[in-house]
């Protein structure tokens, strides 16, 4: 099953072959972001896409020297947001 049968492509995208970056569409699902507090995968800082999110947003930094792999990591904390971002 592909990605796309999932869910509705997204109206006014242009889904043509583009150069360059891919086109930024805002993200109107409810959504938390993760973070691990020692994460050293090169990253934008959250307040760099912040705005893109339309939906109900929060982003959550993991302390405890919590990596990259938050599902392996920190599962704890990463099962949280998914039972929290359910009652968005």
């Amino acid at each position: 099953m592909t990605r796309g049968a999932l869910a509705p492509p997204t109206a006014n995208l242009d889904t043509t072959i583009w150069s360059g970056s891919p086109p930024r569409v805002p993200i109107a699902v409810p959504t938390i972001t993760l973070e691990g507090n020692a994460n050293g995968a090169p990253h934008s800082d959250v307040n760099a896409y912040a705005d893109k999110f339309t939906g109900k947003y929060s982003h959550r930094v993991v302390e405890g020297g919590i990596g990259h792999n938050l599902p392996q990591e920190a599962l704890q904390a990463f099962a949280e947001a998914i039972i929290d971002v359910d009652s968005y």
